[in-house]
């Protein structure tokens, strides 16, 4: 959900495929012009994004991710492809989908967590939160409309088995990670 709201913030006309097709979603507070289900026959759109986001740890999401990225695409990877699965049953490498496409795979799970210039590393952790945070501020991304509820970070299976089982307009959950023991 934010990442498509960020892209759609930057300009980027959006759309996404997903498992969670609930008709009540608040497609614009997402920035997506459009939600379609990963079933059914989807060539009519392979290889036609310029960047496509997986943020699933699913083998048939990572081969949809490849298939949706034109020639010169991006993949940009939030989720995990495999985390917790058997071995795939591809190659997820494939020639056809990866090196004959000549796609850039890009991971996009962790953002520098230091203070330094600018000209140095441009998005950091604090600087990603700071714009995230003005963004809200401004009525550019919809918090209200994006947000479930609040859960303490040590509670993330929680998180993750109420987004799959009470899924609520394709909303998420925000981490409180207050009462976490610091590094």
């Amino acid at each position: 959900g934010l990442a498509a709201a960020v892209a759609r913030m930057a300009g980027a006309e959006v759309g996404a495929f997903s498992n969670h097709t609930d008709p009540d979603m608040d497609l614009s507070a997402f920035g997506l012009s459009d939600v379609a289900a990963k079933t059914g026959d989807l060539g009519a759109c392979d290889s036609h994004f310029d960047l496509v986001i997986s943020t699933s740890n699913l083998w048939d999401d990572w081969t949809l991710a490849l298939r949706l990225a034109r020639s010169g695409g991006t993949v940009a990877v939030l989720g995990f492809p495999g985390r917790g699965q058997a071995g795939p049953t591809m190659n997820p490498l494939d020639s056809a989908l990866f090196y004959d496409k000549q796609l850039t795979l890009k991971a996009c799970g962790q953002s520098p967590n230091r203070d330094v210039p600018k000209h140095e590393i441009r998005f950091t952790l604090k600087r990603n939160c700071a714009f995230l945070l003005r963004a809200i501020q401004q009525h550019r991304l919809p918090a209200t409309a994006l947000i479930q509820g609040l859960l303490p970070a040590d509670d993330l299976p929680q998180a993750y088995h109420r987004l799959r089982h009470e899924r609520t307009g394709g909303r998420t959950f925000v981490l409180d990670w207050s009462a976490q023991p610091s590094a």
